[in-house]
C-alpha cells in the first residue's frame, strides 16, 4: 500500500467498456489523463484502500 502518487502528479485513469460498446466504438477504453488534487490514506489499513481526488484534463487517448 505504498503506492507512490502524490498531489500535482498526473495520472492516467483507464475506463474499459463492454463488450457490446467497445464493438460500436471500435475501441476496448477511454483513457483519460488526470491531475492529483488529494491524497487520502487514512483507509489504508482497515480497508486496504487509498482515495485520491483528480482533476480530469481535456486530453484523451484513445486505445484499440
Amino acid at each position: 500500500m505504498t503506492t507512490p502518487i502524490r498531489p500535482g502528479q498526473e495520472v492516467e485513469i483507464n475506463f474499459p467498456r463492454t463488450m457490446n460498446l467497445a464493438r460500436q466504438k471500435g475501441q476496448y477504453a477511454r483513457i483519460k489523463c488526470a491531475k492529483v488534487l488529494r491524497v487520502d490514506r487514512k483507509g489504508m489499513l482497515e480497508g486496504a484502500c487509498i482515495g485520491m481526488a483528480v482533476q480530469f484534463s481535456d486530453k484523451d487517448i484513445e486505445t484499440t
